[in-house]
């Protein structure tokens, strides 16, 4: 059947006028030279998840080398347009974690989701922050970087398979709920087959300048305690986190976290497992083009025998709109165990030299 080049015209005409705008490709190249000696080279929860009774001294938690790192590098395409329906949007955004030294994995999904922007807040599905993560409130002055928080915090993931609500800003108040089925993922001998088995909960203040979130997230894991289990188990996860933040016009910003987390080992009989990781730093803008930046954090953890605390100084030195040279020192003391062989107990220095450029 022929369909005429009028009549499909005199169709087009009916239909509202919708806005097909291009998706918007944007991205970050961040690349730095580090010297690590004896300091962290893993995330809180890695931190967490190794056994030092099975490995070298060190085992891989510390790190004694010069090395080449492309710190959350990331490529991205992203978009929204109108639909049919008035007030109804579609969003969608494909985030990659991308190598630039060349010795990792190439690609790394990060922020990833389809969904609808609506009057009364967004929702999605995909791969996205936790609700906890979120909270931070880009208060880690060495965010991505080699000293970034994720050393010190368990709430610093990501959640796959995650479906989302984040509500519009009313008065400088927004709210967000995550959740998360298990698709049948086992941890230790529990599996993991509901539709909320990862369920999570925000809210969030931002105004003028001042910024302040709550932030609450159940979830599941399967981790190697270093103490006092030393074995690889299924965990349920809780984890509680407050952040302030002000940032005054003068260009001093200064802010702390403070989080509570409690691990439940699957095992009969087990005790729950508790502790704590706090952050305060701050930064000012010595000129146009210079900021110096300061910044303490810490976790502890009695019932895992781990404590960690990282003291960071560090500075910007822009070069363009979106092109920034930067610098830093940090000191680490990690304490993990109570006995030898398996206990560590190191004070570790980082050196790192980056250069960052946006686009």
């Amino acid at each position: 059947m022929r369909i005429s080049a009028l009549a499909i015209t005199v169709g087009l005409v009916g239909l509202p006028a919708l806005s097909l705008a291009a998706p918007d490709i944007y991205g970050r190249f961040d690349v730095s030279l580090d010297n690590r000696s004896d300091y962290p080279g893993s995330s809180a929860r890695s931190l967490l998840s190794d056994i030092p009774s099975v490995l070298p001294p060190g085992g891989g938690l510390l790190v004694d080398a010069w090395e080449l790192e492309s710190n959350s590098s990331r490529i991205g395409i992203r978009g929204s347009e109108a639909l049919l329906d008035e007030g109804l949007r579609v969003i969608y955004q494909y985030e990659t974690q991308i190598d630039v030294d060349g010795d990792g994995q190439a690609f790394t999904i990060r922020n990833a989701f389809l969904g609808l922007d609506t009057n009364v807040g967004k929702f999605f599905a995909g791969n996205y922050d936790s609700v906890t993560k979120l909270a931070d409130g880009d208060l880690d002055q060495f965010d991505d970087t080699p000293a970034d928080m994720g050393a010190v915090f368990l709430g610093q993931h990501r959640n796959n398979n995650s479906l989302n609500w984040q509500s519009p800003s009313y008065g400088g108040v927004s709210l967000m709920l995550q959740a998360a089925p298990g698709e049948a993922d086992v941890t230790g001998i529990d599996v993991r087959d509901g539709v909320a088995d990862t369920l999570g909960a925000s809210v969030t203040f931002e105004q003028d300048i001042l910024y302040a979130a709550l932030a609450y997230e159940q979830g599941f894991d399967e981790m190697d305690f270093p103490a006092p289990l030393g074995a690889g188990v299924g965990v349920d996860t809780q984890i509680a986190r407050g952040s302030i933040g002000v940032s005054l016009d003068n260009g001093v910003a200064f802010g702390a976290i403070v989080e509570m987390f409690e691990l439940e080992p699957l095992i009969v009989g087990s005790d729950k497992l508790d502790g704590r990781s706090w952050l305060v730093g701050g930064k000012f803008a010595a000129t146009d083009r210079v900021t110096v930046k300061a910044q303490y954090s810490m976790l502890d953890s009695g019932d895992l025998d781990t404590e960690l605390s990282v003291l960071t100084v560090g500075g910007e030195y822009r070069l363009g709109k979106q092109t920034m040279m930067y610098a830093l020192a940090s000191r680490a003391d990690t304490e993990i165990g109570t006995a030898a062989p398996a206990r560590i107990d190191e004070s570790g220095n980082l050196l790192s030299l980056g250069m960052r450029h946006k686009f």
